[in-house]
């Protein structure tokens, strides 16, 4: 557990950065973007082998958005879209009563318990995501860890394999939306 401490953000200081958080990404939003050129680059991205619906989707972009906000690589926003997937199939999840796993909660089942946040901060995907990748920029080496070894390595689940399966699903949801937003034109003011 001593470890585990070492690698839990303080509350305090996500709630901080979570708010810089939302302002990067309204600005990102907000930013136009270059006109497109003659000749547009083409970006494609891989069907991943899962369906995922709307809610979902919203789900996995707000994760990689908060990620570009922290200026995160492509293989952390893997790293944690694997790791949401694993732990609540990309639904915001609240408490399921006795079907609960102790007070897991949220995109990333973070527990208030183990000092991950109040149930309040930890159901906010900007915050809930925001505390997973301060967690994982704390594990040393990451970036050259296979993808189910850094979520475990935040993680700490009772499954620590369990994430290998949803990289390629983790993988092709990341490229889509990158590719989605290097095409898409931020949306006008009302």
């Amino acid at each position: 557990l001593d470890d585990l401490a070492m690698i839990v953000p303080d509350a305090h200081q996500t709630e901080l950065v979570a708010a810089i958080v939302r302002a990067r990404i309204a600005s990102a939003k907000a930013t136009p973007k270059p006109s497109a050129t003659a000749t547009p680059a083409v970006c494609l991205a891989p069907s991943p082998p899962h369906k995922w619906n709307s809610t979902q989707r919203d789900n996995a972009t707000t994760i990689v958005e908060v990620g570009l906000a922290l200026d995160i690589s492509e293989r952390g926003l893997v790293v944690a879209l694997a790791a949401a997937m694993q732990e609540s199939h990309l639904y915001n999840l609240g408490h399921l009563g006795a079907k609960n796993d102790h007070d897991s909660l949220g995109l990333f089942q973070q527990r208030p318990s183990m000092g991950w946040g109040s149930e309040a901060k930890l159901t906010d995907p900007v915050y809930s995501a925001t505390a997973f990748y301060l967690a994982l920029r704390r594990v040393s080496g990451w970036e050259s860890m296979e993808v189910t070894r850094a979520a475990q390595r935040v993680q700490r689940s009772a499954f620590p394999n369990a994430y290998a399966k949803w990289e390629t699903d983790a993988t092709s949801l990341v490229k889509e939306i990158l590719c989605k937003q290097a095409a898409d034109p931020p949306a006008s003011p009302a």
